[in-house]
């Protein structure tokens, strides 16, 4: 039998007990024109994904995150896929369990696919839940 490769992020004291750490509920409005999501690349050099909507720790009222995630809109049209930022890119683990001070907020569609370049989301809102500290 195979066995997982996992990473228990000890360095932030899990498994913890929930409420051991600050979450926050925002809802973000989507940008005038998205840019879509351009993947990054391990490298070297390595470089960060790019495009997409930028959310930060202060958005959340946080310092740092642990971990975003992002509900469907009310409508059914979009929901929101999470690109972690601030960790360390490195083979062959690349994403280390570092802080994150921002993640990206890809916008997708509920029929497929990401949301098209210059679509205005302006009246569109995803409900995020960043935990963090």
């Amino acid at each position: 039998m195979a066995t997982s490769a996992t990473n228990l992020l000890k360095r932030f004291s899990f498994p913890k007990v929930p409420g051991d750490q600050p979450w926050s509920i925002i809802d973000v409005a989507g940008p005038l024109s998205y840019v879509q999501l351009v993947p990054g690349a391990v490298g070297p050099p390595s470089t960060p994904p790019s495009g997409a909507q930028r959310v930060t720790a202060q958005d959340f009222g946080l310092q740092a995150l642990d971990f975003v995630v992002a509900m469907a809109n009310p409508l059914g049209l979009y929901f929101g896929l999470i690109v972690p930022l601030g960790g360390t890119l490195t083979v062959p683990r690349l994403f280390l369990g570092d802080d994150m001070e921002a993640v990206l907020l890809v916008w997708m569609l509920i029929a497929g696919g990401q949301a098209a370049a210059g679509t205005n989301l302006s009246t569109t809102r995803l409900r995020l839940l960043g935990i963090g500290r």
